[in-house]
């Protein structure tokens, strides 16, 4: 039976302070997570301070990083740098692709990058609100999850985690229906049958508008490994009953 993943992501949230006291709150009842993997995502600025308190309770990732492992850069951090204080890396998020530009192609940088140097890529996917009402769901998921793998080879997949982010259940408050999500789930796996030659399934996270209410809804759906919590991880007590309830499932 696969091992449940719930992921915190941040984004642009807490100061370093706030950063280690919302940790604190969440490694405080790690013990009680056992069965499920829990990462916390925080700013850059924060990744070293929770990292020296973190002792493995809970495991740390980043945000994002730079396909490049150093030069002339101003702001960025790279692979390389991130590879000692993080275990995993969010890749492809849609805030990224949306404010930043990235395209399929950086991101199977970034995603080649992470394997280097020993991260796990979470690798996001997730079509638009147009690509749904037009249909093209099924087109957009397999083009990202083509574009993303490109010469990823079968060996280092393995490091690898899919999150689905609907972009239009991002911060809504709309999600899909089961129906709608369980379909989604076939086509990864489906993809990567077609890419894999069916050797290796991904865990498969689902993200957008994840909150301690209707996490639930999406536990019943089969498939649906965890979740990478946006807004909710904002939240300790919200966090921890989404964990708990990821646990309680037993599935």
């Amino acid at each position: 039976m696969r091992k449940k993943m719930v992921v915190a992501n941040w984004k642009m949230n807490f100061n370093v302070p706030e950063s280690l006291v919302h940790f604190d709150k969440i490694a405080l009842l790690a013990e009680d997570y056992d069965g499920v993997d829990v990462v916390v995502c925080p700013t850059f600025l924060a990744l070293f301070g929770l990292w020296v308190r973190s002792k493995g309770r809970v495991k740390l990732g980043a945000q994002d990083c730079n396909s490049k492992d150093a030069g002339a850069l101003t702001g960025e951090v790279s692979a390389a740098m991130l590879e000692n204080v993080a275990e995993y890396v969010i890749v492809g998020h849609s805030e990224r692709r949306k404010f930043f530009h990235e395209t399929d192609a950086e991101v199977n940088r970034k995603v080649i990058a992470s394997l280097k140097h020993g991260l796990k890529p979470i690798i996001c996917i997730g079509e638009t609100l147009n690509d749904k009402q037009e249909q093209r769901t099924d087109q957009v998921i397999r083009s990202q999850l083509d574009g993303a793998l490109l010469a990823v080879q079968p060996d280092v997949v393995i490091n690898t985690t899919i999150a689905y982010e609907p972009v239009w259940a991002i911060g809504s408050g709309q999600t899909p229906t089961a129906t709608d999500l369980a379909k989604v789930i076939e086509i990864i796996h489906s993809q990567f049958d077609f890419m894999y030659g069916g050797d290796f399934q991904p865990s498969v996270l689902y993200g957008g508008s994840v909150d301690d209410n209707n996490v639930e809804n999406f536990l019943a759906v089969e498939g649906v490994d965890g979740f990478l919590v946006g807004g909710a991880s904002l939240n300790s007590k919200k966090f921890d009953t989404i964990i708990r309830k990821v646990k309680e499932s037993g599935v």
